[in-house]
């Protein structure tokens, strides 16, 4: 430890359960992450559907679901990191 600071060393922190924390939010955003994903799908489908139909598509509906996924995909493999300390 670097004199002056306060920071423990991670087995110490995790032996007092600070991984807890870091499950939880991974086991939620992964599950968040399944939901998204099933919507995005449920999107290309739809927009599927309706290029049969020939109607005018907009590339918004798209550019706007994939955001918060790759967002939540981030933050999922983030949190999958700091569970198996490896950040």
């Amino acid at each position: 430890m670097i004199r002056g600071t306060r920071e423990e060393p991670r087995a110490e922190r995790r032996r007092r359960g600070g991984g807890v924390p870091h499950v939880v939010l991974a086991l939620i955003l992964t599950g968040l992450l399944a939901f998204e994903a099933g919507a995005f799908v449920a999107l290309l489908r739809l927009r599927r559907e309706r290029a049969a139909s020939s109607r005018a598509q907009r590339a918004t509906d798209v550019v706007w679901m994939a955001i918060p996924l790759a967002a939540v995909l981030v933050l999922a493999a983030r949190s999958w990191l700091a569970v198996f300390d490896l950040a």
